[in-house]
């Protein structure tokens, strides 16, 4: 055994592989040194050279050698046997995942395992790894294992399209769910979808990548979230047409990205190819073109500071909200007359418009109407997302400008209290919303006169539970 150390020189990972392979195999240590020596197996002088990257391969390189010394480990175990059909499919799958545990219950669903019976074979074998963390059973794939796997025996699309599908349920928000709850999916759908980025012709691949883009967006990350959310709408074209309503979701992603970018007029021609979609495959009173006509708003709004007339402008930004307001109170007059059992989203959408109401009447200088339209959008988030919900948060922070326009400030601070506290600890102080509930904050600090200072009264604020 020793000289078969020698030759994984010490490498801690080819090492139990070896010695896994050797006990599965049923042989001698001398017999499985000599099919070694025949193979042409030896990881002499690598060991410290070796910095691995599975997205970034380079030929020649101390990481290549490894990996094609591996490959013969592979053959040694001869997977491709088709007694073994079921194991090699198990860890082509992995091989596609990142190298990051996954609890036994979404993996078998991930995986479609009847059984795990093949599963713990593999773990026996060295190629896979079993972790216990939290009373919980966890596993993963080493990502030079990954690699040898993929050069050898990369799988197809059609053997990854259960796992794709799952991944892209997995990272959906649904109604009152907050982005963050994603996060330990989201370098599993990463790493499959660069593996397939370059496949075009998968509507169940454009949702993996609309549903990552999403989780991006929301995260604030734009220049990610465009990428994935154009390579959507590109498979979107292809497969489904330019008219399907698929086609115009994803058309309306990037149409609202770019507004996050502040390029609107951009923004606008994507707006407007979205709405031209939808009139054509839904009608003129679909609630998706509710969600079209209230972005459209948002756009006008964003452009009326710079406009020569403004009292037009906001004439015209109302104009739209009323056309989202009319359609989806009609949706939620059907809802409830059929006595649908979820009206969640139904609500949730009607207090995105009265939400932008209020914006509107805001900057127009009606307070009044400003807080009547935004207690009404924040009745509904908090029945229906929650208190702690970034649209409920990011309504506190309207209302708590309103009261700052209005010199209430101990008002406005209390509720800027719960919106500061959650951008740091849910958003992370990078996130654009977290940067303007800390402006509102010293604002209202400021222009109070407040014994504390902004650095006292934030330690306060996130101290406090």
């Amino acid at each position: 055994m020793d000289e078969i150390i020698q030759l994984a020189d010490y490498h801690t990972l080819a090492v139990e592989l070896l010695a896994k392979t050797q006990r599965a195999l049923k042989i001698t240590a001398n017999e499985f040194l000599v099919i070694l020596k025949d193979k042409g197996f030896t990881l002499a002088g690598i060991r410290e050279k070796i910095t691995f990257s599975r997205h970034n391969k380079q030929p020649d390189t101390p990481n290549d050698i490894f990996v094609k010394h591996l490959v013969k480990v592979y053959d040694i175990a001869d997977f491709e046997n088709t007694a073994l059909a079921e194991e090699l499919r198990i860890l082509q799958l992995m091989s596609l995942l990142a190298f990051e545990p996954v609890v036994a219950t979404e993996l078998r669903e991930w995986l479609g395992l009847e059984d795990w019976d093949d599963f713990n074979n593999l773990i026996d074998k060295g190629w896979l790894i079993e972790k216990k963390e939290d009373s919980q059973w966890q596993y993963l794939m080493h990502p030079v294992i990954s690699a040898v796997i993929q050069d050898q025996k990369m799988p197809d699309f059609e053997m990854t399209k259960h796992l794709v599908t799952v991944l892209a349920t997995r990272l959906t928000i649904n109604i009152g769910e907050i982005f963050t709850s994603k996060f330990p999916f989201m370098p599993h759908a990463l790493s499959v979808a660069k593996c397939f980025e370059e496949e075009t012709g998968s509507w169940e691949l454009a949702n993996l990548f609309y549903s990552m883009a999403n989780i991006y967006a929301d995260q604030a990350n734009y220049t990610r979230a465009l990428k994935w959310f154009k390579k959507s709408f590109e498979i979107c074209e292809t497969v489904l047409g330019k008219e399907h309503t698929d086609t115009a979701a994803a058309c309306n992603s990037i149409a609202t990205i770019y507004s996050r970018l502040g390029e609107h007029f951009t923004a606008m021609d994507w707006y407007t190819k979205t709405m031209n979609i939808q009139k054509k495959a839904l009608g003129n009173e679909h609630p998706f073109l509710a969600i079209t006509y209230n972005n459209i708003a948002g756009i006008l709004l964003a452009q009326v500071e710079v406009s020569r007339d403004q009292y037009n402008k906001y004439c015209e930004v109302l104009k739209w909200l009323m056309k989202a307001l009319g359609i989806r109170e009609k949706t939620l007059r059907k809802a409830l007359k059929i006595r649908k059992t979820d009206i969640r989203r139904e609500y949730t959408e009607i207090a995105m418009t009265y939400n932008s109401f209020g914006i509107v009447y805001q900057k127009l200088g009606d307070y009044p109407s400003a807080m009547e339209w935004h207690m009404k959008a924040l009745d509904i988030r908090k029945k229906f997302l929650g208190k702690e919900h970034p649209d409920t948060v990011l309504t506190y922070n309207h209302i708590a400008a309103i009261y700052i326009n209005q010199d209430k400030y101990c008002d406005a601070l209390k509720l800027l209290k719960m919106a500061v506290r959650f951008g740091y600890k849910v958003l992370g102080t990078s996130h654009p919303h977290t940067h303007i509930f800390v402006n509102n904050a010293k604002d209202a600090l400021e222009q109070s006169g407040h014994e504390k200072n902004f650095e006292e009264w934030l330690e306060e604020t996130l101290a406090e539970e």
